[in-house]
């Protein structure tokens, strides 16, 4: 668990170290956009290593295809693999599914959290609430809310769920803690680049 911690540190770190020097160079924080989907990838892999040495569950499969859908989504990773007629396709035709697909693993990972969570305290249940409002959200307003500000909301909950629990949670949801928080933290700093 250590070693995933270390590699999420160090990738966000990196992420944002080069956004610095970018800025002490050009007067502008610039991180590394194009790289967000493959450190994503970066971090799916070395998690299912660790999910792997200690006992994959369905939540690491869940987790771990919904890192690879949101990284498949976005623009710098289809522009590395495909042509311009073929990324303005996929966008026609099947860019919907892969997004409706890594909502779905985005509501099973969180659901499978959050059962284990309840396991520990069942005033966690209410996270249940947190996450209906915000799927809800994400088809009524998608203007407003979108998966990666969920994913940043979820993340952030959960982060300080495992901080400040008084029992230890267990290490499958420990695991996809740990590497939420990272995207989570990675999709901030683009945000705060892109407002």
């Amino acid at each position: 668990m250590e070693q995933l911690r270390k590699v999420v540190t160090v990738g966000c770190l990196t992420y944002v170290l080069y956004g610095l020097v970018s800025w002490f160079q050009l007067g502008l924080f610039l991180p590394p956009l194009p790289v967000k989907p493959f450190l994503f990838l970066g971090f799916a892999i070395f998690g299912l290593v660790n999910a792997v040495q200690s006992g994959i569950k369905l939540l690491d499969i869940a987790f771990y295809l919904w890192i690879v859908f949101i990284s498949v989504l976005n623009q710098s990773f289809l522009e590395l693999l495909l042509s311009s007629p073929q990324i303005s396709s996929f966008q026609e035709t099947i860019e919907v599914f892969f997004q409706f697909i890594a909502v779905l693993l985005f509501i099973w990972f969180n659901t499978l959290i959050i059962l284990s969570l309840r396991k520990i305290n069942y005033n966690f249940t209410l996270y249940f609430l947190v996450l209906s409002g915000l799927v809800v959200m994400i088809f009524a307003f998608p203007n407003y809310i979108s998966l990666q500000k969920s994913a940043v909301i979820m993340g952030l909950l959960y982060f300080l769920t495992n901080r400040f629990s008084q029992k230890r949670i267990e290490n499958s949801v420990e695991r996809t803690v740990v590497v939420l928080t990272g995207v989570a933290l990675i999709e901030v700093i683009e945000w705060i680049v892109l407002i």
